[in-house]
């Protein structure tokens, strides 16, 4: 029954990316690469993201599409109908008009206050066990509780199980800011109009994501810090994006009898935090949140260090 699984898994994989849409997103005004812009069916779970040349590639559907929807931070979302899509080689997004975020003005003169909030500090009782890896469609993000003003966000953490990987040298990450709903306490808006990333090693315990130069205001009802896996970059030194159904890297004992070696993660694993109240969300593709809800006490270990002047 193993094999069979295995099997069948493998011929799955063969079957997804055996015929598969490419081309490239440009900005419509300035025809430069629209870079990470997220690409994905309606109502079904098939997405992808595209590099940081623009280029991308998604599995056809055998599903009847209405629509293609394609976002990317900084320009204004954008839909097509399947059957343009899938003529088109090239997509371009309008950017969207710059909203300038609240930012602290730091005078001269003044003693600059710092301290540390969120659950990215390393906690007495560690569950080696209890750690989160994002299937490829999924953002991940946890509840900064914050409610005092004139504070700007420093600098962002988080913490990963850190775990050899055979295939993966390194993960790319994007940082995601978004404003709290304050009735279904969930991400809102983001407060960040540009992509910021990192390549991370399979065995580092932390990710730190400096924000200084942005001045960013923290708000304060809180915000939500979000973790996004963009894509890998292999030993051999290729960068590959994350799509849909993508869930691991594998290897084969023998191909001719397609048994399977091992399968490498393709994301990090986040490190869990005992809270109560729990304070984490997920979402998919279409950037609809919901609570996740793997035990009522864990929450992702994501924090930030704050700063203010007097």
């Amino acid at each position: 029954m193993k094999y069979l699984l295995i099997f069948g898994f493998i011929i799955k994989i063969y079957d997804l990316f055996g015929q598969e849409r490419c081309g490239i997103i440009l900005d419509k005004n300035s025809k430069a690469p629209v870079s990470y812009a997220t690409i994905y069916y309606s109502r079904t779970p098939i997405g992808s993201f595209s590099n940081e040349y623009g280029n991308y590639c998604i599995s056809k559907s055998r599903e009847t599409i209405d629509s293609v929807y394609i976002s990317a931070l900084g320009y204004l979302k954008f839909s097509i109908d399947y059957s343009t899509f899938s003529k088109a080689d090239t997509i371009y997004l309008q950017s969207r008009p710059i909203e300038l975020n609240d930012v602290i003005v730091k005078g001269k003169r003044g003693k600059i206050y710092t301290k540390e909030i969120g659950y990215h500090k390393t906690s007495f009782i560690e569950f080696r066990e209890n750690g989160y890896n994002p299937n490829s469609n999924q953002r991940i993000a946890t509840f900064i509780a914050h409610n005092d003003e004139k504070w700007a966000i420093k600098s962002i953490h988080c913490r990963i199980i850190p775990k050899d990987n055979e295939q993966i040298r390194f993960f790319r990450i994007r940082l995601r800011i978004y404003t709290n709903d304050t009735v279904k306490m969930l991400p809102k808006e983001d407060l960040l109009n540009e992509n910021i990333t990192i390549d991370i090693a399979p065995k580092e315990k932390n990710i730190e994501f400096d924000l200084l130069k942005y001045n960013l205001k923290a708000p304060d009802n809180g915000f939500w810090i979000s973790m996004e896996s963009i894509g890998y970059i292999d030993k051999k030194g290729e960068y590959i994006a994350i799509r849909d159904h993508e869930y691991g890297r594998y290897t084969l004992k023998d191909s001719k009898k397609v048994k399977l070696k091992s399968i490498e993660r393709i994301t990090p694993m986040y490190r869990y935090t005992l809270t109560s109240p729990k304070r984490s969300a997920i979402s998919s593709w279409n950037n609809k949140w919901k609570h996740e809800n793997y035990k009522e006490t864990l929450t992702f270990s994501f924090g930030a260090t704050i700063e203010k002047l007097e």
